[in-house]
């Protein structure tokens, strides 16, 4: 039990030091920077999201899974450098797929697209998933905190001292990768793990069978990280910076409810592979019950904050400009928080640790393509709040098919 509430603990520091910055950072910036500016900021952000989708892969579902129960320190070495080395390779070729492309449609945005790549390593340094697996991140949440709140600092007296625009990305960049080299090594020495080369055919293992979900990831980001590039194609900067500010919040509202994700992945995945358990309850209702205490911490969050946001409404709106409009997006996507959570835990966890992650992929791919056409019609239309529509009907739907196909393999018969 203090095993578990030290983990629950540790998670939430990670994820309070990983909403600092988009919480704190993102609304001063757009006051700071104006419009233009910071509209290429989130859009070059938002294109290396896409290149993270690459990097993630497929590792942080299987590697968890792989490493749940794993007692072997060799295995848990073996496993721990075959993930390092694919996800080099994989940030690699992406880097270069994403910087020729930038570089051919807009090369003044090249330098600060280039910034954003050390998010990326330090993503693939920090090896979360190891100690998510290991239910052990106590070490690991200090130094993220320490590290966000450095970053922050640097940033505002740089910024504060009209500094260029790439050193934003960067600050943002470094404040991730100091704390993730730490963790690195940390890893390695509490785990006395052994250095592993990485074989071709252990890539080629790697990428295949991680296929299915990282097909998922890719869809995802059609629904939830696509808005800004169509609101910059189609609509105009104001748009895309109240739109981002906006999405901002809500996706630190729902990383608010991550700690209690990893903390439960784990969790669910020895329950579904224990036969008895499977045979005793409905896989909705196992996977489920995990699913209250985070939409009631949820819905408290919710209500402070938009009690918060009420009382301090006037000083917010004399600040900032946008805050208004930013204001009624919020209260359009704040529903989607609720969704989102529950679309991690019977998707990511429930289907995948049921083998079912082809069938994942393919509900993730419709979802995906569906609400990036309606992103663009109703963007078209409506902008940004078009934008924000959107954004709550593909988590909504996304939720209806999981909860669907979860029913259909309740009744078959190779439950």
């Amino acid at each position: 039990m203090k095993k578990d509430l030290t983990n629950l603990v540790s998670l939430g520091g990670i994820q309070i030091a990983n909403a600092i910055f988009p919480l704190l950072v993102f609304p001063w910036l757009l006051g700071r920077l104006g419009v233009e500016k910071f509209s290429e900021l989130v859009l070059t952000e938002s294109l290396m999201l896409l290149a993270l989708v690459v990097v993630v892969y497929s590792f942080d579902i299987d590697g968890v899974r792989k490493l749940v129960g794993e007692q072997s320190n060799e295995k848990s070495s073996e496993l721990f450098f075959e993930i390092f080395w694919t996800r080099l390779v994989l940030f690699f070729f992406a880097s270069i797929l994403l910087l020729l492309a930038v570089a051919f449609f807009n090369k003044k945005l090249l330098l600060l697209q280039l910034s954003w790549l050390i998010y990326l390593l330090a993503y693939i340094v920090q090896q979360a998933w190891f100690f998510q697996g290991k239910e052990a991140n106590s070490a690991i949440s200090i130094f993220n905190i320490l590290g966000r709140l450095f970053g922050i600092l640097v940033l505002v007296i740089l910024v504060l001292k009209n500094a260029p625009l790439e050193i934003v990305p960067l600050c943002i960049g470094l404040s991730y990768l100091v704390p993730a080299i730490l963790s690195f090594f940390y890893g390695i020495r509490k785990y006395d793990l052994r250095f592993h080369a990485l074989s071709n055919a252990d890539l080629r293992s790697a990428v295949v069978s991680g296929r299915h979900i990282f097909a998922g990831n890719v869809f995802v980001y059609l629904f939830r990280g696509s808005n800004i590039l169509l609101l910059k194609w189609i609509s105009i900067d104001s748009a895309v910076a109240t739109y981002a500010v906006a999405e901002k919040v809500i996706k630190c509202l729902q990383a608010s409810m991550r700690p209690i994700n990893q903390f439960s992945f784990p969790k669910i995945a020895r329950a579904l592979q224990n036969p008895i358990h499977r045979s005793q309850q409905s896989y909705v209702v196992l996977i489920g019950r995990h699913l209250v205490p985070q939409w009631s911490g949820l819905l408290i969050l919710v209500v402070f904050f938009g009690v918060g946001t009420v009382v301090f409404t006037p000083q917010l709106a004399h600040s900032y400009p946008q805050y208004l409009q930013i204001e009624s997006l919020l209260m359009v996507m704040v529903v989607a928080v609720f969704f989102g959570v529950a679309n991690f835990i019977f998707g990511s966890c429930g289907l995948n640790i049921l083998g079912l992650d082809r069938d994942y992929a393919r509900i993730i791919a419709l979802v995906g393509g569906v609400t990036f056409c309606i992103s663009g019609a109703l963007i078209f239309l409506y902008a940004d709040f078009g934008a924000a529509v959107s954004y709550v009907l593909g988590e909504l739907l996304l939720l209806g098919m999981l909860l669907y196909r979860l029913s259909i393999y309740e009744k078959s018969p190779s439950r």
